[in-house]
């Protein structure tokens, strides 16, 4: 099977999107707000990041992201993508 590497990535970029989201509000009320403002636009571009992993993995895989789930039908969609050379 294929590895699930992706679905870390985007989960990763999730949880650094919220802990610098975190860093940008106390930057901000704080007197450094060049970091505030930099903590900011990286929170936001983590976020966008997460999201496009995330929702392309859920439509490209048609399963969760994080979890996949081996049902009859994923593995009978995986065995014909073997059998057609994709993966």
């Amino acid at each position: 099977m294929r590895s699930n590497y992706a679905g870390v990535v985007g989960y990763v970029f999730l949880v650094l999107g919220f802990a610098l989201g975190g860093m940008a509000i106390v930057g901000i009320a704080s007197t450094s707000y060049m970091w505030g403002i930099i903590a900011a636009i990286i929170a936001v571009v983590c976020f966008a990041l997460a999201g496009v992993i995330l929702v392309g993995i859920s439509k490209r895989e048609h399963h969760d992201p994080l979890e996949p789930v081996m049902t009859d039908e994923g593995i009978s969609r995986y065995e014909h993508r073997r059998a057609d050379g994709e993966v």
